[in-house]
């Protein structure tokens, strides 16, 4: 009966593909009445929550808040170089945690801040520690139609982790146990394009050269600091390792790449610190920030401590047992 059904309803068109395109109209109309109402209420909703902000680590004295023409802020910048041997257990014990390594490099980063903001005088450990986060998404594979090779080049989209802002995190919470919860927020925002796509839109159709210097100051956006921290887990290096510099046989004619580290400046809007975890045959981080140094030196060196020990780290761990180990 239901074949018999198909056949009658299917002059020219199958039933799958017409329903198939009428999701991708629907969907589409949608995306452009998002964009609309994004492209609108941006101003309102990016005043909203710059004005909710409190970075955990304030900005030194040289960041200064953001006008029109923008002033540009310096940027500071720190690198280290990891164990191979710890690179190798932290991605097995992640494995075995059933556990992205991003989702431990989050556990990392609110650890670090955590570590550097607790001698603060406004600071208070009987609260759930709260950390305004971004994290980028690389987007090569994730496009309709992604191209054979791996261009060089940042190609990525951000979105916020919220519950890290909103909720907080209590020490005692396991640390693999919000390396998990982590992971599933990080898989969670991959699908809402729209969130993706949000701070993108706002900034094309709203900060941009045309904008006026009432809606800089109407934004408030102090220190010109828009959270405390960006996150990006480059990746291992996907291109050859290897490279002759000459036809001629020898070592000397050999180039070997054997760290990677990432870093751009951020003269404008940006977080308090940008951090980045490439590899090659290591973990290689690298730091941009715009914190006192005093500050800006504890939390990366946390940061650079809890990642190479993340293969260290037992299933029943809390977040504060992670620190105190560590013996920062």
């Amino acid at each position: 009966m239901a074949a018999q059904e198909d056949e009658q309803s299917s002059p020219g068109v199958p039933i799958a593909s017409f329903l198939l395109r009428y999701v991708a109209i629907q969907e589409a109309a949608v995306e452009a009445v998002m964009k609309g109402v994004i492209s609108l209420l941006g101003k309102t909703i990016y005043r909203s929550e710059m004005k909710k902000f409190q970075p955990v680590l304030p900005a030194r004295a040289d960041q200064h808040d953001f006008v029109v023409p923008p002033v540009s802020n310096p940027t500071s910048a720190s690198f280290a170089e990891g164990d191979p041997r710890s690179m190798t257990t932290a991605l097995m014990k992640c494995k075995e945690e059933n556990v992205t390594f991003g989702g431990a490099v989050v556990c990392a980063t609110l650890l670090a801040f955590y570590h550097a903001a607790k001698g603060l005088p406004d600071f208070d450990p009987t609260q759930p520690f709260k950390l305004v986060t971004d994290l980028d998404y690389n987007m090569r594979r994730r496009v309709p139609h992604p191209v054979e090779e791996d261009p060089v080049g940042a190609y990525v989209a951000f979105a916020d982790l919220g519950t890290l802002a909103s909720e907080g995190v209590n020490l005692k919470t396991k640390f693999w146990d919000l390396a998990r919860r982590v992971k599933s927020e990080i898989d969670s925002k991959v699908r809402q394009t729209m969130l993706l796509a949000a701070v993108p839109i706002i900034l094309d159709q709203r900060i941009n050269a045309k904008i006026q210097p009432s809606f800089a100051k109407a934004l408030n956006i102090r220190n010109s600091q828009t959270s405390d921290a960006n996150l990006s887990n480059v990746g291992r290096y996907p291109f050859a390792k290897e490279h002759w510099l000459s036809p001629n046989d020898g070592k000397a004619n050999l180039l070997k790449v054997k760290t990677l580290h990432v870093y751009n400046n951020i003269p404008h809007l940006g977080p308090s610190a940008v951090l980045w975890v490439s590899s090659v045959d290591s973990f290689c981080y690298s730091m941009g920030h715009k914190c006192e140094d005093d500050s800006a030196k504890a939390l990366f060196a946390a940061f650079v401590a809890v990642c190479e020990n993340i293969g260290n780290v037992a299933a029943e761990d809390t977040m504060a047992d992670v620190l105190e180990q560590l013996n920062l």
